[in-house]
């Protein structure tokens, strides 16, 4: 894919913010989750550096709370699931957590999630 390299240092960057926000109490690390799950989305789809991608996930969450927090829940709750079914169910989950975050990012963002048909 495009841009591959500034995915994996923005996806590194958000993992290691979060995991010390859940070092510092686990409610940074849940607030830091919620801010910065759209980052590598945004990475990949404007072609942004890491750093911009963060940015640009934290200006999104900002200004769209209420979506962002629910999306969040949807997608816990969704891989949650999967993996209650002994990890099987995450080869369903993850990439349909994956969707809701791509939807959700694209919609707020006034974006398409795919063209419409003529």
């Amino acid at each position: 894919p495009r841009n591959i390299g500034n995915v994996i240092i923005a996806g590194l960057i958000v993992g290691v913010i979060t995991t010390i926000g859940f070092f510092l109490c686990i409610v940074p690390g849940v607030i830091a989750s919620i801010v910065l799950m759209f980052t590598t989305i945004a990475v990949l789809d404007r072609n942004l550096s890491p750093i911009d991608g963060i940015k640009s996930s934290f200006e999104t969450s900002k200004n769209n709370i209420g979506p962002v927090l629910l999306t969040w829940l949807a997608v816990v709750a969704v891989v949650f699931v999967g993996a209650l079914l002994c990890g099987v169910g995450l080869l369903v989950a993850i990439p349909l957590a994956a969707l809701i975050l791509v939807y959700t990012y694209r919609s707020l963002n006034g974006g398409f999630v795919a063209p419409a048909i003529p």
